[in-house]
């Protein structure tokens, strides 16, 4: 058996496609010993040239790498055929390897009856005259399904059960892998590999140097939460030890494949978008783990639901905004609204390094909706390492691109260094103009927006000293405000693309144009990933947001903030209006 699996290339031009003689019985019998060498080495081939089985690409690469590697993991899309490529694997095996034992164990045992009474009996046997010829009999002892070949091989499908101790298998495939309890798994299931296949051929003193066929375990399943067990100690494992260039395969084949190559419509996956919540649709049909675990505080439902806006802001560079400072209308602008404020927030971190936080600046649009309002992110930049004096000047930058009335900074620990930045004038040497200080106007009680203090500062800011009354009302009312659809945030990337190709051919642009058009849908995929990794301790009847492991909370501390001071901008607005309501009623 081949060692090198890059000496394989499955649409090699160099390589002619052997054919089979129309005499198929008397080629096979003349030259049965190099057909079987090369089919056990391509058993894809074997499938298409002996079974008569048709297999899409990606069915050969998978059936090829289950083959030569020891493990294998295959998460797969809803309708992608999981259980067909199962079924033909196993039957490949049993006829190119007299007297193996392959068990298929599945979570219940309607799913074992199913696999061989329709997979195999039905639809494979259907297909195949050749295989129907290679099958002995089909056998139901028990709780199980038994297929007996010819040549002494066996196909055996089980239900993962503790009286299912004692088996034996050459091949043990696990199909939705996430449904069997780990204990059976690895008490029970995976030991029936604890034997050495004996085959026949080995025997003969001329075959006895021949490679040995090893035996091997291949897990099917959808994706399912991270936090489950086989996510780390199956999926994340055999990914590294691919990596490592251990005997190991892992593969994801998610919707878009089905749609390819038509086991799916696209009617079809809109309606499972429609009829699932999101979370499911991202594990079943996306084949990704989602990362959200059952002490979450935020929900993915409750966040993906608010992902609406399509219209993002794009902050310009300097050479566009010196391009078009004397113009009337900003290329870059975003028409407000009447009663409209913007908003900026800043979480702030200053140190560099992978393992540290970044600085987030948030954009977000407060508009008037009937007697409420509602609020949208339409913007987020992400930076890390970056001093103080440059994050100034770009906060003052977005500022005043973005036509904010208001800003919100963290003013604790390294949040000051750059507050205090914030308070002076600063000259942007790129685009000429010298931004005016800033200052806070809740220092010293509530000030009017726009007010200039003794210093001749700007009083603009919202200085920000979180604690846990503070961090208590900011989680509450940003997890209620997702759930009343008041916070709304950027649509998904797929959305996006789909939409920038309709209207202006996003495919046609270049990587770099692709990719700024498509980052602050990018970065709030980040932040919704953020958020339904982190938890949640109550303290005192106050809820304590934090990280888990090495998950960070800077996005969604910068978007708190924005929607911490929103409330402030509201309540404010709405003392304003009962003042005036009073004032009209004595009048």
């Amino acid at each position: 058996m081949a060692k090198n699996k890059q000496e394989w290339n499955f649409h090699s031009k160099t390589k002619k496609r052997r054919t089979i003689p129309s005499n198929k019985e008397t080629a096979y019998r003349k030259s049965l010993k190099e057909w079987v060498m090369f089919w056990r080495e391509n058993p894809h081939r074997f499938a298409q040239d002996y079974l008569g089985i048709r297999l899409r690409w990606f069915q050969e690469m998978i059936i090829y790498e289950f083959d030569k590697n020891t493990n294998s993991v295959f998460i797969g899309t809803r309708g992608v055929g999981k259980s067909f490529l199962t079924a033909v694997f196993a039957c490949c095996m049993a006829i190119l390897y007299p007297n193996s034992n392959i068990v298929i164990v599945c979570a219940t045992k309607s799913q074992a009856m199913e696999l061989i009474n329709t997979k195999i009996e039905k639809e494979l046997c259907g297909m195949s005259v050749m295989l129907r010829k290679e099958i002995k009999e089909f056998k139901s002892p028990q709780e199980e399904k038994i297929v007996f070949f010819k040549n002494g091989s066996t196909i055996l499908a089980t239900n993962a059960s503790a009286n299912r101790r004692g088996k034996r298998a050459t091949i043990l495939i696990v199909d939705e892998a996430v449904q069997v309890e780990k204990l059976i798994l690895e008490k029970v299931c995976i030991p029936f590999l604890n034997n050495t296949p004996q085959y026949s051929y080995r025997k003969n003193p001329k075959w006895s140097t021949y490679s040995e066929y090893e035996n091997k375990t291949i897990y099917l399943t959808s994706a399912w939460l991270k936090a489950h067990y086989f996510y780390q100690d199956y999926f994340c494992k055999n990914i590294k030890d691919m990596i490592n260039g251990k005997p190991s395969f892992v593969i994801s084949v998610p919707v878009a494949t089905s749609l390819r190559e038509g086991f799916m419509s696209e009617a079809r996956v809109e309606d499972l978008r429609e009829t699932m919540d999101a979370v499911s649709f991202l594990m079943e049909t996306e084949a990704v783990f989602f990362g959200e675990n059952s002490n979450a505080f935020f929900k993915l439902d409750e966040i993906d639901k608010c992902r609406r806006i399509t219209d993002a802001f794009y902050p310009p560079d300097s050479t566009q905004w010196v391009a078009e400072k004397d113009k009337k209308v900003k290329s870059w602008e975003i028409p407000r609204v009447k009663d409209e404020i913007r908003v900026l927030s800043a979480d702030i971190a200053l140190q560099a390094g992978k393992i540290n936080d970044n600085s987030i600046y948030s954009l977000v649009r407060l508009i008037p909706n009937g007697k409420t309002w509602k609020k949208e992110l339409v913007c987020m930049e992400s930076y890390n390492g970056l001093q103080a004096e440059f994050q100034a000047l770009r906060l003052k930058q977005l500022f005043y691109d973005f036509g904010c009335d208001r800003m919100i900074i963290d003013a604790h620990g390294v949040g000051m260094t750059v507050f205090n930045e914030l308070t002076k004038e600063i000259y942007d040497n790129e685009r000429g103009i010298t931004y005016p200080a800033w200052t806070s106007y809740n220092r010293d009680g509530d000030c009017d927006f726009g007010e200039l203090d003794d210093d001749g500062a700007i009083a603009l800011m919202y200085a920000m000293k979180a604690s846990l009354d503070s961090n208590h009302e900011m989680a509450i009312k940003l997890k209620s405000d997702f759930l009343s659809e008041k916070f709304l945030l950027p649509d998904n990337e797929i959305n996006i693309k789909e939409l920038l190709g309709k209207t202006i051919g996003l495919a046609s642009l270049s990587g770099e144009e692709q990719a700024k058009l498509l980052l602050p849908f990018t970065q709030t995929t980040l932040l919704v990933g953020e958020l339904v990794n982190l938890d949640y301790d109550v303290l005192n009847g106050k809820i304590k947001i934090k990280e888990k492991n090495t998950a960070r909370k800077d996005r969604y501390s910068s978007v708190a903030y924005a929607n911490y001071l929103c409330e402030q901008i509201i309540e404010e607005k709405r003392k304003s209006e009962k003042k005036v309501d009073e004032f009209i009623f004595f009048c």
